[in-house]
């Protein structure tokens, strides 16, 4: 039998199976897609969870692997019953992808941790020193910044995000690109001096995940966090608990 993980988020959907993780946004495609990842595996049974911050895509999603008859698909909120490592009785409406993400973190960090995630919209989240969840931060991410100034500002259209960007811009698309990196790392470092403060500790650890993490991480690094860097932390926090 194999276990698999789905991440579906706004934007990407994310299949981690078999040690190998694919990763693509919604298109036409995307049914052929998901379909040539199982194709591999048509002689195995698949146990594969799901975690969804759409229920119209997770029902896509459930719609494309459900003529794949040696698929069993389960909410990963499901496999979150019975787990008892992190309290998050304290919390109210955290979302799946998040609670996952640290039960991951728990893997690999003893507590007192903090996560990050980069997506549509960056979430940081913090686990004190008795795995007791306190609860987080949510602001808005790099492309929605970037899409709600094209959808408001008639001026500004067509711009992307230079990453690469460390200084104010000397034109309108680096400004922009300044004005959302420095607008993001300024919130997570804020998020992890306000986490350091309520568990009186100069340094904590975490782990940085998700869609851009990978351009925000080396900024957080040059700033001295004790920070690393997980691709898909999500996926493999439903990994661990199917295991179990």
């Amino acid at each position: 039998m194999k276990l698999a993980a789905a991440d579906i988020g706004n934007s990407r959907i994310k299949i981690l199976i078999d040690n190998a993780c694919h990763s693509f946004e919604y298109s036409k495609n995307s049914i052929r897609y998901i379909r040539q990842i199982f194709k591999e595996f048509s002689d195995d049974e698949i146990v594969i969870a799901i975690s969804s911050v759409s229920q119209k895509k997770k029902d896509f999603f459930l719609n494309v692997i459900y003529p794949l008859k040696n698929i069993t698909a389960i909410a990963a909120e499901k496999i979150l019953d019975g787990y008892k490592q992190i309290d998050f009785s304290k919390i109210i409406g955290m979302g799946t992808d998040r609670k996952l993400g640290l039960i991951a973190a728990a893997n690999f960090l003893k507590p007192p941790f903090y996560t990050i995630d980069c997506g549509t919209a960056v979430t940081a989240n913090f686990v004190n020193q008795n795995y007791i969840c306190e609860g987080g931060v949510i602001f808005p991410g790099a492309f929605t910044q970037l899409k709600s100034l094209s959808k408001h500002t008639e001026a500004l259209q067509n711009i992307t995000t230079n990453w690469e960007i460390e200084q104010i811009g000397k034109n309108t698309d680096d400004a922009i690109s300044a004005g959302i990196i420095f607008s993001i790392v300024g919130g997570i470092k804020e998020a992890i001096q306000c986490f350091s403060k309520e568990e009186g500790i100069k340094k904590l650890n975490g782990i940085i995940t998700g869609g851009y993490s990978q351009f925000i991480y080396p900024k957080l690094l040059k700033e001295k966090y004790k920070i690393e860097y997980r691709e898909n932390l999500v996926l493999e926090g439903i990994i661990s608990l199917l295991k179990q």
